[in-house]
């Protein structure tokens, strides 16, 4: 019965050193002010960092379940709505930036969807995007070299400033 005893203790302390959290949303992640992203779903205001992973973003694993969930529903970024912007596939996307400064490949400090997210005005409806899910279109923007989409056409404000 001591051994027993004194296992199980053993087992909770190393339990208790190891620590037991398990990630069970990857947006609910500890930010750097010690905050957790998924527990206020407030604005994401500029002057707040996420840091980079540096892990390749792939825009349809982790930008179009975004993008088809909180903007490309009926009356929205579908094929009939507003300023043509289309987000329902990577096609789409593409397209409707070629239009609009949607996003400036390796820049998302100068791209409008950057602009829009961080601001709160997109999506209108429901809560704003996660820090963790602002940052993936960060990270996917960043990543994008400007001359795999050589028909966009946008004004590149801020040479080689990334945020």
């Amino acid at each position: 019965m001591r051994i027993i005893h004194c296992f199980l203790i053993c087992l909770g302390f190393l339990f208790f050193l190891s620590g037991c959290d398990s990630v069970e949303d990857e947006d609910n992640v500890l930010l750097p002010d010690g905050s957790s992203s998924e527990s206020e779903n407030v604005p994401f205001t500029s002057a707040q960092t996420v840091a980079s992973t540096n892990i390749e973003v792939s825009f349809n694993q982790n930008l179009l379940p975004i993008l088809t969930d909180r903007c490309a529903y009926s009356g929205c970024h579908d094929a009939n709505g507003p300023d043509d912007l289309d987000f329902r596939t990577y096609q789409t996307f593409i397209r409707s930036a070629e239009d609009e400064d949607v996003f400036v490949p390796g820049n998302a400090r100068s791209s409008d969807i950057i602009e829009e997210i961080v601001s709160g005005r997109m999506p209108p409806d429901g809560p704003p995007l996660t820090a963790v899910q602002i940052q993936r279109f960060r990270d996917w923007i960043n990543q994008q070299d400007p001359a795999d989409f050589p028909n966009l056409r946008y004004d590149d404000d801020d040479d080689d400033d990334h945020d």
